[in-house]
């Protein structure tokens, strides 16, 4: 779930973004003990201040749509890694055991674009009465104006569920987390790699996605 916020993700920096075999030349400088020692000597022992992570650094106002180029480079560099781990692990001789992802679908979404606020009230003031088709009337209409919003597609999901649709349901809650315009949970993308690299090099793949949804109500992970 991190391949977007980590420093190899939107957090990269514009010269690696360019030159992707930066990244990895980066890494290999870094277990050198000149290197270690040069970031001892700089650095020293100070501690991060006490409100500031990693995540939250690489993170900040880094909102990425699902159908950019950005994402479509993370995805490429995310299947070449994947494919450079299996042979690591293959040159060793050693079995491998691939899953896949899941994710929290009942989760809203963490940043979307603005919505209607007024219609949005009506949506959730509909939805607490009980008033499921008033609601999704509502959304078809938000729909229409933007049908990449990912809080009007999570509202969808959540009301189709509530009416017994769950095939719709799940549909709409998975492009909902597609959609997020903050992408802490992997996309739909991430798992087709995982299952096309574990295709192409003979890898076993154990589908924790399809286990949790067999688990969970409706099939909608929660």
């Amino acid at each position: 779930h991190n391949e977007f916020y980590g420093p190899d993700g939107v957090g990269a920096t514009f010269i690696e973004k360019r030159f992707p075999f930066l990244i990895s030349l980066k890494y290999r400088l870094r277990d050198l003990r000149l290197t270690k020692l040069v970031s001892s000597w700089i650095y020293g022992n100070t501690p991060p201040p006490a409100d500031m992570n990693l995540m939250k650094q690489v993170s900040e106002g880094s909102e990425v749509l699902f159908d950019s180029d950005e994402a479509a480079d993370i995805f490429k560099r995310f299947e070449s890694n994947l494919d450079a781990i299996v042979d690591v692990w293959k040159s060793a001789s050693v079995p491998i055991i691939a899953s896949d992802v899941t994710s929290n679908l009942m989760f809203p979404p963490f940043v979307s674009p603005d919505v209607h606020l007024q219609a949005m009230r009506k949506v959730n003031d509909n939805f607490t009465a009980g008033k499921f088709t008033d609601a999704l009337n509502l959304l078809h209409a938000m729909r229409q104006n933007d049908s990449t919003n990912a809080l009007v597609e999570f509202w969808r999901g959540k009301t189709l569920r509530a009416i017994g649709d769950f095939n719709s349901a799940k549909a709409a809650l998975v492009q909902a987390r597609d959609l997020d315009l903050l992408k802490f949970r992997a996309p739909r993308e991430t798992n087709e790699v995982i299952r096309r690299v574990c295709a192409e090099r003979n890898v076993q793949l154990v589908s924790s996605e399809s286990a949790l949804s067999a688990l969970s109500p409706h099939g909608i992970t929660g």
